[in-house]
């Protein structure tokens, strides 16, 4: 699939075949949120996180490889 387009003013979403679609889970959207809007400007992991998790919910036993993994399937 190729993805030519983001929007990140309202739900993050993705153009794939010409369609916007929005059908990827809250965490992964707030992480291609924090990444797109940070372009060309290194983001930690725990900035990820903080973008994506509460402080009362349990972060991925592995952060990076959950990160890593679900973009790339869903990308």
């Amino acid at each position: 699939m190729s993805i030519s387009v983001f929007t990140v003013l309202g739900r993050v979403a993705y153009s794939a075949g010409g369609e916007l679609r929005v059908d990827w889970g809250p965490k992964i959207q707030a992480i291609a949120g924090a990444l797109l809007i940070q372009v060309g400007r290194p983001i930690s992991r725990t900035q990820l996180a903080e973008w994506a998790w509460r402080d009362d919910e349990k972060l991925p036993v592995n952060l990076p490889q959950y990160i890593r993994t679900t973009l790339e399937y869903r990308l």
